[in-house]
């Protein structure tokens, strides 16, 4: 097995390394992903984005408890200068099943959709968080709190998460937009 570590040479380098080998997996580091580089590259891409307000949304038919309850992902994406804010704020409530999503879920998948849509040349690092805040509720279907908020398999909502954003973002990017999908691996029914 080859694993190839996307780290910038820095503290814990050698850690990482040793760890990996302790486990016999052959390791290379990527001294050329520098996570500023990206983050500049990712700042380019926002400057070069429209600025406004936009709002997608998607939905997530049910969950294994009630099949008339669907759940809302809402995302309003404000985009100023080179920053970027994502505000989840209107999302349902957590699912009473493991259909929900972490924040840190919602975290990498409103980074994904950004990466998709607006800068998809550079490696996917750390560096594309430096210019983008998130408002996330708390105990909503993208960030479930105990105890009842069960997270397992959270494709379902981190996926209506990436559309809800690709739809926010559709007609302030025209043709740079991307399309939805069926947004489901549908294990829950």
């Amino acid at each position: 097995m080859r694993v190839v570590l996307h780290y910038s040479a820095g503290p814990g380098l050698a850690a990482r390394m040793a760890a990996f080998a302790a486990r016999d997996l052959h390791v290379t580091v990527c001294p050329e992903h520098d996570d500023a580089a990206f983050a500049e590259a990712m700042r380019e891409a926002l400057l070069n984005a429209p600025d406004g307000v936009y709002e997608g949304e998607d939905t997530i038919d049910c969950d294994a408890v009630d099949n008339t309850e669907e759940y809302l992902v809402r995302a309003k994406v404000t985009i100023a200068g080179a920053r970027v804010e994502v505000d989840l704020s209107g999302s349902s409530r957590q699912a009473r099943s493991c259909i929900n999503a972490g924040w840190l879920d919602a975290k990498t998948s409103a980074a994904t959709a950004l990466k998709f849509l607006l800068e998809p040349a550079t490696p996917f690092t750390s560096g594309v968080f430096r210019h983008v805040d998130l408002v996330i509720p708390t105990a909503s279907i993208v960030s479930a709190a105990p105890p009842d908020g069960a997270i397992m398999l959270y494709w379902e909502a981190s996926s209506a998460l990436l559309i809800a954003i690709f739809k926010a973002l559709a007609h302030a990017l025209n043709r740079d937009a991307i399309g939805g999908d069926l947004a489901s691996a549908a294990v829950h029914n």
